[in-house]
């Protein structure tokens, strides 16, 4: 067992690639791609006095992480059946393209259509970089690298607004779009020099009419949810459309699926017990991250009556919990046990939501404070963990699906949390009501993650 963890995965990627030089191209891939996604709330009202139709500005951040699910499960297929290279330069350029598109935007309906196109190509850059990671690097070096990678969220969160601030202030929003291309292109650039794949990779037939399914069932599927946690009945008939569209072409694609000898999301993956609650609790996991990133700072503002600034810096323990924790789990590995780390940090999910879900109004700041930091160092934990489980899992001909498969779970939790939650949200007349409520909720969802990673493979 210690001989194979030893040991890479040679697969297509030779050992004449120069990892440092990939390693660096990936982890700006990853920056860009992060930072894109919360970047631009800062600059809404700039952009809505520009462009107008300020009340659809909302969903210029929606639909970037709305496309990052659709792109995910499409580009990790791509990664095993024509390359990392091929997938990963596709993605990049779609997310450049995006980019510069989203800068040169002269209405709210472009800027909202391009930043689909930048979110389609971000959905390919972060599967794919945890895939060529699990490619180039042995177990134990694999996880101290998913441990930095994982702190890049917590670094984009502390710059974004920063960097953000400043471009907005005294340039114009459009340079938080025109800053990605030359940082992008060096990337690319790196990427496609230094990368190498074995000549004569064996392509498969691509059934095209099987990914328009799933992007188009996805898209009328999580358009629908969004469309729920923003306050829409039911019964209204836009809603009824979206979801009829949606379980009709995703029932077909589910049918080719079977048919096909390459399915877009094999289902033999969900068969492996490991693979099937890591993303169950991938899943889980993403949902209650939602309400420390989008309902906590409304409980601080609607219900506590202080301001954004407040609410921001009080989400500060978050932004260093998170990244100190994984950059832990990652020199860890190998010293002990995946599993142990990940029960440790799945408890400290369960504590800092039954902390959470006491608060009141006179709930002392400090308990917050602790209580967020019981939150990120769990999620910190558990986040790079389960990530080298599925990477360690598979093979090399599987793990880009495998990956891909798993970004899709976790990005499926963040959108059907948020629409979940704001439809909490809209069912209660105050904002106190409702948020105790979303509170409460998690502590059984941090207890089911819980028992997931209980019920792992004991070999872990």
């Amino acid at each position: 067992m210690r001989a194979s963890k030893k040991r890479r995965d040679k697969g297509i990627a030779e050992f004449s690639t120069n990892r440092k030089n990939v390693t660096a191209a990936l982890f700006i891939a990853m920056f860009l791609a992060s930072i894109e996604g919360v970047i631009v709330s800062l600059a809404l009202p700039s952009i809505a006095k520009d462009l107008g139709m300020d009340h659809l500005m909302s969903w210029s951040v929606s639909i970037y992480f709305l496309f990052m699910v659709i792109g995910a499960p499409i580009f990790g297929f791509i990664a095993d059946f024509y390359g990392r290279k091929a997938a990963f330069l596709s993605g990049a350029g779609l997310f450049m393209l995006g980019s510069a598109l989203s800068g040169i935007s002269t209405s709210m309906l472009q800027f909202i259509g391009f930043r689909a196109i930048q979110g389609a190509g971000a959905g390919a850059l972060i599967p794919l970089t945890y895939t060529i990671i699990g490619d180039l690097y042995a177990y134990e070096e694999r996880a101290k690298l998913l441990g930095w990678l994982t702190t890049i969220w917590g670094i984009s969160g502390i710059v974004a607004p920063f960097s953000g601030g400043i471009l907005i202030d005294y340039a114009s929003w459009r340079w938080i779009f025109f800053f990605c291309l030359p940082f992008g292109f060096v990337s690319m650039l790196i990427f496609y020099q230094d990368y190498r794949e074995k000549a004569g990779l064996a392509t498969k037939h691509v059934n095209v009419v099987a990914i328009l399914m799933f992007a188009l069932g996805m898209a009328a599927f999580l358009l629908g949810i969004s469309l729920l946690g923003e306050g829409y009945e039911w019964n209204e008939p836009a809603l009824i459309g979206l979801f009829a569209l949606s379980a009709v072409l995703l029932s077909l694609f589910f049918v080719r699926q079977r048919k096909s000898a390459f399915p877009l999301l094999p289902t033999r993956l969900f068969s492996i017990r490991l693979i099937l609650f890591v993303n169950l609790t991938g899943f889980i996991l993403n949902v209650i991250k939602v309400v420390y990133q989008f309902h906590l700072p409304l409980w601080f503002q609607e219900v506590l009556s202080k301001g954004a600034t407040f609410a921001g810096l009080m989400l500060f323990p978050l932004s260093i919990a998170w990244p100190l924790a994984s950059l832990a789990a990652g020199n860890l590995v190998g010293k002990v046990n995946a599993k142990s780390m990940t029960l440790t940090g799945a408890l400290l999910i369960v504590a800092g939501s039954i902390g959470l879900a006491c608060v009141q109004n006179s709930t002392p700041m400090w308990l917050y404070l602790v209580d967020i930091s019981l939150f990120g160092l769990g999620i910190g934990l558990v986040t790079p963990l389960l990530t080298l489980l599925i990477q360690s899992s598979v093979d090399f001909a599987q793990r880009g699906t495998a990956i891909a498969a798993n970004n899709f779970m976790r990005n499926m939790g963040q959108c059907i949390g948020i629409a979940v939650f704001g439809l909490i949200l809209n069912m209660h007349a105050t904002y106190a009501e409702g948020l105790k409520v979303v509170f409460l909720g998690m502590v059984p969802l941090a207890c089911i993650a819980l028992i997931m990673v209980i019920a792992l493979p004991r070999r872990t």
